[in-house]
């Protein structure tokens, strides 16, 4: 049998909860006399239906704030991404396109892509040039 998602466990409690309410169901248990309690079975019943129904609301509250959370910070991240953009070719304006800093600085957005030459993860620190390593 395959594993059934939330929902359809969830729908299924809700058609046993519903079967075991059936005044149809409650007449053909009495007539077997075995001792089946139907409003103990139901108050555990609609105790989890409760629990799970509060769950699932509260999961798809963290679904929507994980999602609100993710769309700031790509937006944060796009923006200060453009910013380092502009901040890269005002440098490169100001130095020109020749020189040694600006050839380093175009070839950086193509290492940042390829992982095997960004190097290092470390911090840049002082004025040195930036580099990408091999």
């Amino acid at each position: 049998m395959a594993k059934l998602t939330e929902d359809q466990q969830r729908a299924f409690g809700d058609r046993i909860l519903e079967i075991y309410g059936a005044p149809d169901t409650a007449a053909a248990v009495a007539k077997t006399d075995k001792g089946l309690n139907l409003a103990k079975r139901i108050a555990v019943l609609t105790a989890k239906q409760d629990a799970a129904t509060k769950a699932e609301a509260n999961q798809t509250q963290k679904k929507a704030e994980w999602m609100e959370a993710t769309d700031l910070s790509q937006a944060a991240t796009g923006d200060y991404y453009t910013e380092a953009s502009s901040a890269a070719e005002a440098l490169i304006s100001e130095l020109g396109e020749d020189a040694h800093l600006s050839h380093q600085l175009r070839q950086l957005r193509g290492g940042m892509i390829n992982e095997a030459a960004r190097g290092a993860k470390t911090a840049p620190t002082g004025t040195a040039p930036v580099t990408a390593k091999p």
